[in-house]
């Protein structure tokens, strides 16, 4: 029987996250918000990707409070660049408040560094990168990476319009997954994925090039 992990996460409120950026200067509010866009990214969708594997489905109240403390803790990482000594301690009293963890560390370990990696690929268009990465991920002898891989190989797939190879990688993952996911499920979830994956690109301002 597969392990479930459940992954909690502060709420927080878009005001708190001002908060937390008032007092900078230009260029920390820049590296602020820099740094809320990489959080959120990593919090929001490689939390989706792991109840999609874990759970069947995408906890989506989960992804939208792993969205809120990613983008809180990315937020006060960039900002503390550039900081005068009395705004880095100010901004270390905050997060106490908030209860920020490590921000995604124990999330990439459950689908593994080379699948984070392509997804921080994909989020910026650069599909083939992103393949080859889980060309890789898909032989791995850690059953939750290979599906982490396949589920990847899928959105890729969608994102560049090859049906095909969409249908082949959700029926790889869903001769691996031991949850109740049915086909329709896993197109469901896959959906799900890709409108977080989106969201993600707004919040950076990543537009496709060409």
């Amino acid at each position: 029987m597969k392990r479930r992990y459940w992954f909690t996460r502060a709420v927080l409120s878009p005001a708190l996250l001002i908060a937390l950026l008032a007092g900078c200067s230009a260029n920390s509010f820049e590296q602020g918000a820099k740094g809320a866009a990489a959080g959120a990214a990593s919090a929001s969708i490689v939390g989706a990707l792991t109840d999609l594997i874990v759970d069947g489905e995408i906890n989506t109240h989960r992804l939208e409070r792993n969205l809120a403390r990613g983008a809180v803790a990315g937020a006060a990482a960039g900002a503390a660049k550039g900081h005068h000594e009395d705004q880095r301690a100010a901004a270390k009293q905050a997060a106490p408040q908030v209860s920020l963890e490590e921000p995604d560390q124990e999330l990439i370990n459950g689908i593994g560094q080379a699948n984070y990696d392509a997804l921080t690929d994909l989020l910026y268009f650069r599909y083939e990168d992103a393949y080859r990465r889980t060309l890789g991920t898909v032989k791995s002898t850690n059953v939750a990476v290979q599906e982490a891989g396949f589920v990847i190989q899928a959105m890729i797939d969608e994102e560049r319009g090859n049906a095909a190879r969409v249908d082949e990688a959700l029926s790889s993952f869903l001769d691996l997954n031991t949850t109740d996911l049915d086909h329709a499920g896993a197109v469901e979830g896959l959906e799900e994925l890709l409108v977080e994956l989106e969201d993600e690109r707004k919040v950076m301002g990543i537009q496709r090039s060409g």
